[in-house]
């Protein structure tokens, strides 16, 4: 992964079986800590959800650092739907959050 490079073409995601992050300490694990991951192109739910109004949640050099936990909510219900990372020294990806969000086929 490439910084300020998606992960993943528009349209297109990828299934993790390893966190995009990682503690090392059992009794704090970091927000994206979690397998599987279906890690997105931020461009593909953009029109759907808005940034979190959590300021620590946002904060970035150049964009969304995206280690505050997540940032995005469903523009809808407002749930909080996953983190999204736009950050110079990172890879542009959003991750759903596994607990609030789930995938279907589309008809």
């Amino acid at each position: 992964m490439l910084d300020q490079q998606p992960v993943c073409p528009i349209g297109m995601g990828y299934k993790s079986y390893e966190p995009f992050q990682r503690s090392f300490d059992p009794a704090n694990p970091a927000p994206l800590e979690f397998s599987p991951q279906y890690w997105l192109n931020p461009e593909d739910v953009i029109e759907a959800c808005r940034m979190t109004k959590k300021h620590e949640r946002t904060i970035g050099c150049c964009g969304i650092s995206g280690n505050g936990a997540p940032n995005l909510l469903c523009r809808k219900c407002r749930t909080e739907v996953g983190t999204m990372q736009t950050d110079c020294f990172t890879p542009l990806i959003f991750i759903p959050d596994p607990s609030n969000t789930e995938f279907r086929k589309a008809d």
